[in-house]
């Protein structure tokens, strides 16, 4: 799927698509634009996630999620 997206994307050359393991990878203070995920992290460990990708973000980045969730409470 990343060589395809790759592909579709060859127009706009400032994506860097990354491919890693998001609980063990070092994420970089303020560097990104926008960070998307689909359908994934209802998975993984918010409460530790969320402050590392929020860290990442460039100030007025963008974190897009698509995701699962089920509700247990109103507060969810």
């Amino acid at each position: 799927m990343i060589e395809v997206a790759k592909q579709k994307s060859r127009q706009y050359p400032r994506i860097d698509y990354q491919v890693a393991d998001i609980l063990q990878w070092q994420f970089p203070v303020k560097q990104f634009d926008a960070i998307v995920s689909i359908a994934t992290l209802h998975h993984l460990p918010l409460e530790n996630l969320l402050p590392n990708l929020q860290a990442a973000l460039k100030p007025g980045g963008k974190l897009v999620i698509l995701d699962l969730l089920e509700h247990e409470n109103i507060q969810d």
